[in-house]
């Protein structure tokens, strides 16, 4: 059977071309070198050649159903939210590859970007190209805005750099070299909110404003680096009534969210958003956020982690799923992505997310809820339970539940079939953000 899952409109982004010598150029750091400067002495080392049976090369690779299934001591969730703002983009697949040796020791970037040297045996003669393709890329990235477009001039020498640079596996020194240009350089910028997160061979850089660092240059450039710029103003700000990822006791907007309801497996939590100087106008109807005590910082890493490693679930149009997690915390996250990848326009975190094995009559959720913030208002210990049998029964004629539909799977939304319209199979006050993951070798 097929089913129709609805898709979050395109968007288009058209980066003004500036060939105005005076428009804004990068600041420089007096402490630092020039990257002149510093490409000069780079250019006279060794560009090591790529491993081809490096065991770390992951490019292209999706883990399979099995893999995806979450541990017993571990389930998770997520969900689908259609009010979050129009996302637009493709995913996309991350290198994963051993750093090279820290050359720039001056970077403050983290600490993912530094390895022990590598062996001689492993190293090329220097080429032609791999020096000019570096040097070329180090002056458009010492020279220019990474929110705007590129002179005629300037991006014929780019995209000539850029086919160089295409064509190098990780490692590659030439790439490892460009890739700390790029990071001292957007780091310099008032376009990053936060330091990079995630190692060499991938990286995801918190940005105020993703328009800030929009130019086509620029988002050319993240691909083969596997850089992703993260909205932070999204995540941090409701925003058109979309977004709203992270709210902390801190946030001045926590004493506005009520319907609170959390996850005890993984301290998701979700609620209402009311408006601040109305507490009965309900600007969000649902939300879902992080767990209270995590950071953006480690947030970001999860994320950084998750999609260098590769680790999907699932993926279909510009939307992906991974599992992320650390000692503490492991959930699911759906991505929104832009730009192949380069851009993760929101990153969900999923209130709750089960893998259906075939012989399970039902599963339950607990949570503990909280209508109000009022220290009147008590916490309670609540559980929600599914039967599977009702939950395929829903599933014939409400087939729209089905938020992903790859070759090997369903992930159904349990929220958006268990409502008011539903009755007899009982309600359930998380609208949305309960997904089942089920193999279509159950389904007959």
């Amino acid at each position: 059977m097929t089913h129709k899952v609805s898709e979050i409109p395109a968007l288009t982004y058209k980066s003004p071309l500036t060939t105005d010598p005076t428009r804004p150029m990068l600041a420089k750091d007096p402490r630092n070198k020039s990257l002149f400067e510093v490409i000069d002495e780079v250019a006279n080392d060794e560009f090591e050649s790529p491993r081809h049976n490096d065991a770390t090369d992951l490019d292209g690779r999706v883990t399979s159903s099995t893999s995806s299934t979450p541990p017993k001591s571990g389930r998770s969730s997520h969900f689908f939210d259609s009010s979050d703002d129009n996302e637009q983009g493709d995913s996309n697949s991350q290198e994963s590859d051993p750093n090279s040796p820290d050359v720039f020791s001056w970077l403050h970037v983290s600490d993912g970007f530094t390895t022990p040297p590598r062996s001689p045996k492993k190293q090329d003669p220097k080429t032609p190209d791999a020096e000019k393709a570096v040097k070329s890329l180090s002056r458009i990235i010492d020279g220019n805005d990474p929110g705007y477009d590129l002179s005629p001039t300037s991006k014929k020498k780019f995209n000539n750099a850029l086919k160089t640079v295409n064509t190098w596996k990780s490692p590659h020194k030439g790439k490892d070299t460009v890739r700390k240009l790029f990071s001292a350089t957007l780091e310099k910028t008032g376009a990053i909110a936060k330091v990079s997160a995630g190692g060499a061979s991938s990286a995801i850089f918190a940005t105020k404003n993703p328009e800030d660092i929009r130019g086509e240059w620029t988002l050319e450039l993240s691909k083969p680096l596997k850089f992703s710029f993260l909205d932070v103003k999204h995540l941090e700000d409701l925003e058109r009534n979309g977004g709203f990822h992270i709210c902390s006791a801190a946030h001045p907007r926590d004493r506005f969210v009520v319907s609170r309801r959390t996850n005890l497996l993984t301290g998701v939590w979700c609620g209402q958003v009311c408006a601040e100087k109305d507490p009965n106008k309900i600007l969000k109807k649902f939300t879902s956020f992080i767990p209270r005590e995590m950071t953006l910082e480690q947030y970001q890493q999860l994320i950084a982690d998750a999609k260098g490693k590769d680790i999907r679930i699932a993926e279909q149009g510009n939307r992906c799923l991974y599992r992320v997690g650390n000692d503490k915390n492991s959930f699911v996250v759906e991505c929104y992505l832009q730009e192949g990848g380069a851009i993760i326009k929101s990153a969900i975190p999923v209130f709750h997310y089960e893998t259906y094995n075939g012989k399970d009559k039902s599963f339950k959720i607990e949570y503990t809820s909280k209508r109000s913030l009022a220290d009147n208002d008590a916490l309670t210990h609540d559980f929600h339970e599914v039967i599977y049998d009702r939950l395929f029964e829903l599933l014939k004629t409400h087939p729209e539940a089905i938020v992903y539909d790859t070759k090997d799977k369903i992930v159904v939304d349990m929220g958006l079939l268990y409502n008011t319209h539903h009755a007899k199979y009982g309600s359930c006050p998380i609208d949305q953000g309960l997904l089942v993951e089920i193999s279509k070798e159950f389904l007959v």
